[in-house]
């Protein structure tokens, strides 16, 4: 009797410090099954349960190490993952919806079991940013990503997103978000978008040799994209090479398509190349 109700206990204590639950629970039952099995050492007569005394502390103390050196987040079953990916989703649905009072009461919950995680305060800076309406108020989702540990591209979107918003320096290229967005083209190299950021602030910091170097990145990713062949054709113009940036301005009007805006822009400095005008 006394050897099953030890290793009820010992499955008990096993569960709950395992899974991260409630390990007051596996660490209680893991001392009482502890104690149950010395009982038998010096009062059971079976063969039997005398090799049961001696191997199950064995088994447990195996058990108590393993919960003691490996995090219980780390120890998830498969069905848990699959929730979690699933109630993510679900978050950034519903903020992309803008059903915002849904939004934060699901991430609340998510902290629950997720603690202060990164994917917790990347959702809660999304939802800063998306839900807020005053500069000033979105620009406290940097409050949020000032605690990510693992900066992954959805980190730095976000963070370039705060400093557009944020008020201190608020000039449309302001010298600040050179460093970030630098640091994210480095980061990932083969992220055309980051790349083309980072050679768009770096011509409007008038660093045209830096920001030959991230947009040629670019257009290796990206032949067509209009904008990084524009701004491409601008930094080698400055740099002196006046018939490359020529030809590139002429490549960037190719692909414009539609953007009015992107056309016009190109018209002019076509007309200043033409008369050399810098």
């Amino acid at each position: 009797m006394l050897v099953l109700l030890s290793g009820v206990m010992a499955f008990i204590s096993l569960i709950s410090l395992l899974t991260g639950g409630a390990q007051w629970l596996g660490f209680f039952t893991l001392l009482l099954s502890v104690t149950l099995l010395c009982c038998m050492t010096f009062f059971e007569k079976s063969i039997p349960e005398r090799i049961m005394s001696i191997a199950a502390p064995g088994m447990l103390v195996v058990i108590l190490v393993l919960s003691l050196t490996v995090p219980p987040t780390t120890i998830v079953f498969a069905y848990q993952d699959n929730e979690r990916e699933a109630s993510i989703k679900h978050i950034e649905q519903m903020i992309v919806n803008e059903e915002f009072d849904d939004a934060k009461l699901a991430i609340e919950q998510f902290r629950l079991g997720d603690g202060n995680s990164d994917t917790y305060n990347i959702l809660q800076a999304m939802y800063t940013l998306a839900s807020e309406t005053d500069r000033y108020e979105q620009a406290y989702a940097k409050r949020y990503l000032d605690y990510v540990k693992v900066k992954t591209p959805t980190y730095y979107r976000l963070m370039i997103e705060t400093m557009y918003v944020t008020p201190v320096g608020s000039a449309r290229f302001p010298y600040q978000m050179l460093g970030i967005v630098q640091e994210a083209a480095m980061a990932y190299p083969y992220d055309a978008e980051f790349q083309q950021l980072a050679g768009v602030f770096s011509y409007h910091n008038d660093l045209y040799e830096t920001a030959l170097y991230f947009l040629t990145r670019a257009l290796e990713l990206e032949p067509e994209n209009p904008y990084s062949l524009y701004y491409y054709a601008l930094s080698t113009y400055l740099v002196g090479n006046v018939e490359e940036g020529k030809a590139y301005l002429a490549q960037a009007k190719l692909f414009a398509g539609d953007d009015a805006d992107l056309r016009t822009s190109i018209g002019t400095y076509q007309q200043y190349m033409q008369e050399g005008v810098r």
